[in-house]
């Protein structure tokens, strides 16, 4: 094999024996070959010759269903952007629970998806691991990949998490949430801080000790309010 393309949601490339083959989407197989009708994807084919097709049975990662479940619960809508054909990524969403579902959907439909929802005013988390998922996961307002993806998704993606099981998305949402509440609070504590000390020293009402003491006061509470955050992991299933 040699000459080794990839086509980004078409498919694979190569050479073999002279001989110019294709194996990816049937519709883009049929370039270079002759496909029967109705031929699932993916297709592989010679120059030429005539394609043959086979099925793809998908299997989900474990803790596919918890992770959608903690979305519902907080009211998240969840979309599905598949490359895969019709039953097979409607197979998938039914599984799932999955109402909103784009199929046969190349890096160019995820982009334009993501634009869509961006244009509505969301924000959306996009989670991909394969080469047909590296645009969109560029594109997103914040991307996930897992550790076993591909080199590419890995390298553009926000955030890489190493457990297997995708619950792990809806911790990192989770953890995320909290941590901005508490900057939040952090720093309006520091504005009503500075509101009260800075009038009081200007006023010449605070003595070095006194401000002293309430510098490290307010300190110390800003990051005790902070190292809540690890109370709050802890209680959480791992």
């Amino acid at each position: 094999l040699s000459d080794v393309t990839e086509h980004p949601g078409f498919g694979i490339e190569g050479v073999i024996d002279a001989r110019r083959a294709r194996l990816g989407r049937a519709a883009w197989v049929a370039d270079i070959a002759t496909v029967p009708p109705g031929a699932r994807s993916p297709a592989f084919a010679f120059e030429g010759g005539t394609a043959v097709s086979f099925d793809l049975i998908e299997t989900l990662r474990p803790g596919a269903h918890d992770a959608l479940a903690a979305f519902r619960a907080r009211g998240i809508p969840v979309s599905m952007l598949s490359g895969d054909i019709a039953d097979r990524a409607g197979r998938v969403a039914r599984d799932l629970g999955i109402a909103e579902i784009l199929h046969g959907a190349t890096p160019a439909d995820k982009i334009a998806a993501l634009d869509d929802l961006r244009g509505k005013g969301h924000r959306a988390l996009m989670v991909g691991d394969g080469l047909n998922d590296v645009a969109a996961l560029a594109a997103a307002h914040v991307s996930m990949a897992p550790a076993t993806a591909a080199d590419a998704s890995r390298t553009v993606a926000d955030v890489i998490f190493l457990r297997e099981r995708l619950d792990a998305v809806p911790a990192a949402w989770r953890i995320a949430r909290d941590t901005a509440r508490v900057v939040r609070q952090n720093l309006a504590l520091a504005v009503i801080y500075n509101a009260v000390a800075i009038p009081l020293a200007v006023a010449g009402w605070v003595t070095p000790l006194i401000a002293a003491l309430a510098m490290s006061g307010s300190s110390i509470l800003v990051t005790v309010n902070a190292l809540r955050l690890n109370r709050a992991g802890a209680r959480r299933p791992q």
